[in-house]
Order: structure tokens, then C-alpha cells, then sequence
């Protein structure tokens, strides 16, 4: 039986208190977020002080797979209904489905590739209002458990203890080479396995370990390290760049804690040691209450972040007695626990997920206005085929074009552009449609579809120089194609406040080049935009059950951006005045009236975040459009 340490309990402690901190906004905990980094080494050293006390290679582990099962997933699986429960009220119907598919993949131990595909940036805005996006850890964690036991049980058995120790420490050199590396290049790393094994690795050497120091230098090296640690999650931010090397500083700084923190008073000191019992608890529940209050878009002051985590403390000390506790007492064998504690809640994670998507998320669980807002919403929602145009053409033929307007019609309309391109389909489709035009759509987030307009990829990350590459390969297959094809209209829209002057410097030679082939340019003006979600404005009021009170307008002429806007203004008055038989199609004509612009028309909203139409918007404006100015595509 493994010698039980209070210390490592109080260094959990100690861990769980700077997320909380930090997710909690308290003051100066910028970087609290190194708890999580703490955990990982704590664990891999208890783990595999675990699995060292076994001799044999095969038989340690059903019983390795059972203890791990009865400690955590009980007290997942409550905090998963309930906080089922409460997504069910608060959510949107789309972040209601994408709630249960992000809890589908945290049963299915892979929680930290679904947020690696799904969000930009665990730091970005948007990530903080999303409920399981704390999980991520849990699953490295278990892919660790999945990986790492049978193997060291191996090379425990067959390595003699001086060339396993060589082994590890190499993996653990070579594993965090690979983390700088993944950090260096990628946004994502932080969500990656290979940038994260590392840490536990880290832990796993320190169970092989052994140095020999007086007490009283053990003691100092303690404090020293913990001191450093409680700096550190002080200086680091949200911009330090990690895993990477900033995370070997603090898995050494814990490892150090760990060799020589035994009957350290600091982390032997009751409370902290409870609170280290309670870790699991307090760091499960602790997030959906950052995530739900944000998403209400409710402010977590210093006060309100103190009262928060009082609560959840105690709320994880009822799941530690009534839930942790009793979980660890089940009696069952290793298929039974698989069984019952992971497959079975994963296949009904599935069965949701699935039912969630073919009933829209279950629109009316949030009232009748939520209801009559979807009813409206309804026949415009993007279709699968209509995403195929938010895709780079040319990588896969003609699967990759988007069709709308009249497809019978012989004359060719291309719309082109970055994401408000796709966002003004539906504007786009209510003019085509009326002047029979056969329309194509081709467009690419973030990418100003000009000849020659490309980004310096120097300074940016490996995504960023993928994404631009991307960019410049999609510009060139589509230009190529209307060169070939001459269609009449070439479409441009883009979020143009979006771009330097030096790319839009490009928009003169495209128009004079495209005019020179007979094809007619359009340039459609970008949505107007105050720098706030309008989509989050207007549903809040939603998810409270409140009125809505016009809270969400805009301004046509607002200080965000203004600049910018003024400039795009005036390049578009210029390229007009020299070239009169350019079409400039403003959309803000039909959105805007006495310098104030719509957001909700006939009772929903028309926005789909701070600068795109959603489609039901997109639609709406394209008939107000058509109805006061009339059609300039029509002959």
C-alpha cells in the first residue's frame, strides 16, 4: 500500500486554488491557469508510485483501470447531468448541441480534440462561455492511463533502474522539444497531447528519483519553489506563449515540491490539504459557473469571483462526501465499471447529441419568443451544401463551388470574398434570383480575394502562413477560373474595414483588369458594426426570460473603426468616379435609417455575431434592398 502524503494533497491545494483564482478573476492571478500543469506532474508521480509497487506486467493493471474508474468517473458523471440540466435552460439551441457534443467527446476521452477543432484559442472570448471546455485535461489525463502503464510496467520489469531512469529522462527531453516546438508553430498546442505528456512524464521521473539534502535545504528549496510558483502564475498572462518551455518551468518547479516537499509545514497545513481532497470536485465544478455567467454576460468582479469560490469549495467538499467518497467503494469488476461508467453514458451522450440535432436543439425550451424567433429564422438556415462555399476551391474540382440564383439562367454571376461573402448569399440570392442569374459562390475567412493582396507571412505563427497560403491558392484557382469562364459579374464582398491599405491599394488594378476581359465588377459595402455581438445583445435577454428593449442598435456612424470606415468610403466614391460603370451595392440602405441601423427586423435579430449577417438577415435586407432601390444586376 502506498505510503499516504499530506503534502501532495496540500499541493493539489495549492493547484486548484490558482485556477480558481485565475478563472475567478481575483486580483493579480493572470496566470493561474499553471495549476493545471501542477496536476498533471502530481498525477503522473502518484501514478506510477502506484504501478511500481506491482511486480507483475499484466495483473496490476484491472485493478489500475478500476481504481482510476471509481475516482473519477462518479463524480463526472453527476457533474455531467446537472450540468446538463442547466445548459438545458440557458443554452441557444445550437450551443445546446454543441454542448452535448463536446460532452459526448469528453466521455470518449477526447475532449481535447474536439476544442482543438472547434475553438480558436483557449484564451479567446468566445472559449470562456463554453461549459465543458475545462475537461480538456481530464482527457490527456486519460489518454496517459490509456498509454503509459502497460509500457512502464514493461520496461519496469525488463530495464534495470539506472537505463529506465535514462529512458525516461530522454522521453521527457524529447516530449518537451516537441511541446516548444508545437508552441512555437500552432494556436492549438495548448490543447494538444503531445504538447502536454511531458508534464506527466516529468512526474512519472520523479517516483526514480533520489537526492539526499539536510532537511532544513529541503525546506528552503520548498518554499523557494512554491514562492516562484505563486510568481509565475502572477506573470504570466494569456499571451505568454504555452505549453512549451514556460510549462517546463513549472512541472520542475513542482517536481522540486515534490522530491523534497514530504512533512513540508506549509503544505501539510489542514485546510490546504482538505482543499487538495477536494480538487477534483472544486476543479469540475468550478468552470460552468465562469462559462454560464459569461454567457449571460454577466461581469465576475473580484467580490463575486471570492463568493464563487467559497461556493464551489463547497459544493466539492458535498461531492467529495456523497459522491468521490461512496464511489470508491463500488464493487464491481472491470467490465462491469467499463460498462456501466463509460459505455453506457457515452452511448446516451451519442442518443442526445444525435436527437438533439434532428429537433434543433429543443428551440422552445426557451419560450415562446424563442420559438417565433426560430420559426422565422427557420427556412434560411445555411445548409450543408451552402458551407461548402466557406471552403477554398480548387483542391477537390467542382465539389467545392456553390450554386444558387437560377441555375438554368446562361448568365454567370461569381460571388467572391472572405466569410461576408458566404454571410451575404442569401442578400446576394434575392438579386440574383429576380435578374436570373446563375450565381457562384467562393469564399475563405479572412482572405481578401485579390490578385496580389497577400499578407507578409514573416512574423505569424505556422497556422497563420498555412491560412494566408491557403488564401493566396484559393485567389489564384478562382481568378483562373473567371478568366476562363468570363462571366458577367464578379461579386466582391468582404469585411474591408478588416484589411490594410496596402491589400485594398490592389482593389483598383482588379476592377481595371476584370472591366478589360468585359466582365462587370459589383462591390458590396460591409455590414455596419459598433464593435459589440450583436447576436450575444440580442439573446441575452432570451436566456434571462426578459424583454427586449432595443438595448442591441447601432449607430451607422459610431467611433468604431471610424477611420477605417471613412477610408473604405472614399476609396469606393473613387473607384466609382473613374470607372462609372462599376456597380457599388451598399447594403446599409436598407438597414439603416436617420442614422440609426437595424439588428432585430419583424421580431428577429439579424446578426449572426459583432459583424456578420446571419442568413434570415441576410435574406431580410436583400428584399428591403430590392423593394426601395430596385435591382442594379437586373438589364
Amino acid at each position: 500500500m502506498l505510503a499516504y502524503r499530506r503534502d501532495l494533497d496540500g499541493l493539489r491545494g495549492f493547484a486548484v486554488l490558482l485556477v480558481m483564482a485565475y478563472h475567478f478573476n481575483l486580483p493579480y492571478m493572470v496566470g493561474g491557469y499553471i495549476g493545471v500543469d501542477i496536476f498533471f506532474v502530481v498525477s503522473g508521480y502518484l501514478i506510477t508510485s502506484l504501478l511500481i509497487q506491482e511486480s507483475e506486467i499484466l495483473s496490476p493493471l484491472p485493478g489500475f483501470y478500476i481504481r482510476r474508474i471509481r475516482r473519477l468517473m462518479p463524480a463526472f458523471l453527476v457533474f455531467a447531468v446537472i450540468t446538463t440540466l442547466m445548459a438545458a435552460v440557458l443554452l441557444l439551441p445550437k450551443d445546446f448541441i454543441d454542448f452535448l457534443h463536446s460532452l459526448y467527446y469528453g466521455l470518449l476521452l477526447k475532449a481535447n480534440s474536439y476544442f482543438d477543432t472547434t475553438t480558436k484559442d483557449y484564451f479567446a472570448p468566445n472559449s470562456q462561455q463554453i461549459p465543458l471546455l475545462h475537461i480538456w485535461s481530464l482527457s490527456i489525463e486519460w489518454q496517459f492511463y490509456l498509454i503509459f502503464p502497460l509500457l512502464f510496467l514493461i520496461a519496469n520489469k525488463y530495464l534495470s533502474r539506472p537505463v529506465l531512469y535514462v529512458v525516461l529522462l530522454l522521453t521527457v527531453i524529447l516530449l518537451t522539444t516537441v511541446s516548444s516546438h508545437e508552441t512555437g508553430v500552432s494556436e492549438h498546442a495548448y490543447f494538444y497531447t503531445s504538447a502536454r505528456f511531458f508534464e506527466l512524464l516529468l512526474g512519472c521521473l520523479m517516483t526514480i528519483t533520489t537526492i539526499r539534502i539536510n532537511p532544513r535545504m529541503s525546506s528552503v528549496l520548498v518554499y523557494a519553489a512554491l514562492a516562484m510558483l505563486m510568481t509565475l502564475s502572477m506573470k504570466f498572462t494569456h499571451k505568454t506563449p504555452y505549453p512549451g518551455i514556460h510549462a517546463l518551468e513549472i512541472c520542475l518547479l513542482s517536481a522540486l515540491v515534490i522530491v523534497f516537499g514530504t512533512n513540508n509545514r506549509l503544505l501539510t497545513y489542514p485546510l490546504l490539504v482538505h482543499i487538495g481532497r477536494l480538487s477534483y470536485s472544486a476543479y469540475l465544478w468550478h468552470w460552468p459557473f465562469v462559462a454560464f455567467l459569461t454567457y449571460l454576460q454577466i461581469p465576475i468582479t473580484a467580490s463575486l469571483g471570492t463568493g464563487l469560490l467559497l461556493s464551489v469549495l463547497l459544493l466539492a467538499h458535498i461531492s467529495y462526501i456523497f459522491v468521490e467518497q461512496p464511489g470508491r467503494q463500488i464493487p464491481f469488476g472491470i467490465k462491469k465499471m467499463i460498462l456501466l461508467f463509460m459505455v453506457v453514458p457515452c452511448l446516451i451522450s451519442l442518443t442526445l447529441w444525435r436527437v438533439a440535432i434532428v429537433h434543433h436543439g429543443w428551440f422552445w425550451r426557451l419560450g415562446a419568443e424563442a420559438t417565433s424567433v426560430y420559426n422565422k429564422m427557420e427556412p434560411y438556415y445555411t445548409t450543408k451544401s451552402q458551407l461548402n462555399c466557406l471552403r477554398i476551391p480548387g483542391q477537390g474540382g467542382d465539389d467545392y463551388e456553390c450554386h444558387f440564383g437560377d441555375p438554368t439562367s446562361t448568365v454567370v454571376l461569381y460571388l467572391i470574398g472572405d466569410s461576408h461573402a458566404g454571410a451575404y448569399r442569401w442578400f446576394v440570392q434575392q438579386l440574383a434570383l429576380q435578374a436570373h442569374l446563375n450565381a457562384i459562390s467562393y469564399s475563405f475567412s479572412e482572405c481578401l480575394m485579390l490578385p496580389g493582396a497577400q499578407n507578409d507571412f514573416g512574423s505569424l505563427s505556422l497556422d497563420a502562413r498555412k491560412h494566408n497560403l491557403r488564401c493566396n491558392e484559393g485567389i489564384q484557382n478562382i481568378f483562373t477560373r473567371i478568366y476562363r469562364d468570363r462571366p458577367k459579374y464578379v461579386l466582391i464582398a468582404e469585411r474591408w474595414i478588416g484589411y490594410p491599405d496596402k491589400q485594398l491599394d490592389h482593389l483598383q488594378k482588379t476592377i481595371t483588369t476584370l472591366m478589360s476581359r468585359g466582365i462587370t465588377p459589383i462591390l458590396l459595402a460591409s455590414v455596419p458594426e459598433n464593435g459589440t455581438n450583436i447576436k450575444d445583445c440580442y439573446y441575452r435577454h432570451i436566456k434571462l426570460r426578459e424583454a427586449y428593449t432595443g438595448e442591441c442598435s447601432i449607430k451607422e456612424h459610431n467611433p468604431f473603426a471610424e477611420a477605417s470606415k471613412m477610408q473604405v468610403d472614399r476609396l469606393f466614391e473613387t473607384l466609382k468616379k473613374k470607372y462609372p460603370s462599376l456597380i457599388i451595392i451598399n447594403e446599409r440602405k436598407a438597414q439603416c435609417a436617420s442614422g440609426s441601423c437595424d439588428v432585430v427586423i419583424d421580431g428577429a435579430p439579424i446578426y449572426a455575431d459583432s459583424h456578420h449577417l446571419n442568413d434570415y438577415g441576410s435574406a431580410i435586407l436583400g428584399k428591403i434592398y430590392l423593394s426601395r432601390y430596385g435591382n442594379p444586376l437586373a438589364d
